[in-house]
Formats: C-alpha cells, sequence, structure tokens
C-alpha cells in the first residue's frame, strides 16, 4: 500500500545577513512515483535579480536555497511496515505552542513579576527584561550594558506611536499581532528599529499582499527607508506593470520628489521590460 504525502515546502534564498529572502511556497501531494516526480518553480528568481549589487543574493559568488519542508496528514498504519497506533490524549505540538505565547503574553497584560518599563507617549507597559532582551538584540545592549536604560529600568521611546509600541511588545511576548495588515506599515519600522527579523518578514508579507495604485509609491519609499527587499521589488514590478494609472495621479511627483534613486530605480525598472516586435506588412 502506497500513502500519498501531503508536504507544504517553502523554498528562501540565504542573503549575505544570513537571512531568508524571495520566499515561495507550495503545497504538493506526493505519490507512489515520487522518484521521478519534479518539483519546484521554473522561474524562481531571475538572473538580473540574482546580480543586483543592491540585493546581495551572491555574497563571494555564492547561491544559497534554503528549502523547508513540512510533512503534514494523519498517522497511517501499513501492515509490517510502522508500530501500532497509540491513542494518546497527550496535546497536539501545534496546541502546546499556542498555550505557551498565550501563558507568555498573559505576563505582559498582568505585569507580574516585571522589573522594567517601557514608555511612550505618557504610556507606560510593565515588561521583562529577560523576554525582552531574549527578542531583541537592541533590547539585549540596553540591559546588558552601563545605559541609563539599564540603571534606571525604563526605555523612553519617542519616535514611534504608542499603539504600535505595544503592539511591538504584545508581539515579542507572543508571537503575534492583530489585525497585522492595517499597520504592517507602522510595524515595519519598529520591527527594523529594534532588529525583529520575523516581525519584519511579517510585516513586508502583509504589504505585499495589499500593494494596490494608491499605495505603491508610498510602500516604495518605505521600502528603501527600511531595507524591505521583497516590497521594494515588488513594488517596482508593479509600477511597471501600471504605469499610466500610477503617473495619471495627481501627487505621485511630490512623493518622489526627495528620492532621486527611487526615480532611477524605476526607470531602470522600466527598460528592463521586453518590447513586443511588431509585425510588419
Amino acid at each position: 500500500m502506497c500513502v500519498p504525502i501531503n508536504a507544504d515546502i517553502i523554498f528562501n534564498i540565504i542573503d549575505k545577513d544570513g537571512n531568508k529572502t524571495r520566499a515561495k511556497r507550495c503545497e504538493y501531494v506526493f505519490d507512489k512515483n515520487l522518484q521521478s516526480d519534479n518539483r519546484g518553480f521554473a522561474k524562481f528568481v531571475s538572473h538580473n535579480e540574482l546580480k543586483h549589487p543592491q540585493l546581495n543574493l551572491l555574497p563571494n559568488d555564492t547561491l544559497t536555497i534554503l528549502c523547508e519542508i513540512s510533512i503534514t496528514g494523519d498517522n497511517i498504519v501499513t501492515s509490517g511496515s510502522a508500530k501500532p497506533q497509540f491513542n494518546s490524549k497527550t496535546s497536539k505540538p501545534s496546541e502546546i505552542v499556542n498555550r505557551l505565547s498565550q501563558d507568555i503574553a498573559s505576563i505582559l497584560d498582568t505585569g507580574r513579576f516585571s522589573d522594567c518599563t517601557v514608555i511612550c507617549n505618557n504610556r507606560e507597559f510593565s515588561c521583562h527584561k529577560n523576554i525582552l532582551s531574549a527578542r531583541s538584540t537592541v533590547f539585549e545592549a540596553m540591559f546588558t550594558h552601563d545605559m541609563t536604560e539599564n540603571r534606571e529600568s525604563k526605555v523612553t521611546i519617542n519616535d514611534l506611536d504608542a499603539d504600535i509600541v505595544y503592539d511591538m511588545i504584545q508581539y515579542i511576548y507572543s508571537g503575534r499581532v492583530v489585525q497585522l495588515d492595517q499597520k504592517a506599515d507602522r510595524l515595519l519600522s519598529a520591527a527594523e528599529m529594534y532588529n525583529l527579523r520575523e516581525l519584519k518578514c511579517l510585516c513586508e508579507t502583509a504589504l505585499c499582499e495589499n500593494i494596490n495604485t494608491d499605495n505603491v509609491l508610498d510602500l516604495l519609499v518605505l521600502a528603501d527607508l527600511h531595507g524591505a527587499s521583497s516590497v521594494r521589488n515588488l513594488a517596482l514590478k508593479f509600477i511597471v506593470e501600471n504605469g499610466k494609472e500610477i503617473v495619471s495621479q495627481a501627487q505621485w511627483r511630490e512623493k518622489l520628489k526627495s528620492y532621486p534613486e527611487i526615480m532611477a530605480d524605476m526607470f531602470e525598472a522600466m527598460t528592463r521590460v521586453p518590447h513586443k516586435k511588431q509585425r510588419v506588412g
């Protein structure tokens, strides 16, 4: 008996900093023809993107691709090939992780055993140095060295909105963000500022999924400011494909007036688009 295998596959390129980028996800069902069944993407990444100096996808002229495979489905017993099923009442791993997330998040809500305070716009959040430090290298530096934040056990944040700071702290404790698509642009700044790589990835994904002609120029500027390469690349592609509609907007020049390099990137992206040959006669 041959059992089909359900697989969730994510392909990533590892850049010069060791970060995952250019993620592409797919779901496949492998059957008995597994050995001859090739899977993947015919056009995973273009040569131009690989060689682009700003993307840093070829450190030391080396391309590193990470393939993460998750196998899903119920256990199936085939005679002589597996142990009998054990009917356990133990929680599933996903349930355990969810419970852990909820328990840690509850510590933030109650403020129990807190040993530091994060202050933003007259709002105060009771936090824990060890949790903040474990999740953010920026907080770790504050609480490890002889800095004001460590001596006074207070972190004052002046350049972010208080609601965004609370969402960032909630993510640090729970790994989750409520209604991310509505605040991804502002959370991206916080994630970059406090070196929260996974949160930055989540924000980039949310921004890419909600790109449109009204916000594409703003997202392009935002991506340029915070090094969000996936948002930047998709925004440039979107502009090339919808250029006429975008330049018909009244304020498009004003939005890019202070960013000549972005204008140059847009022009370069447009020149890379192949033109269709017209038939003669």
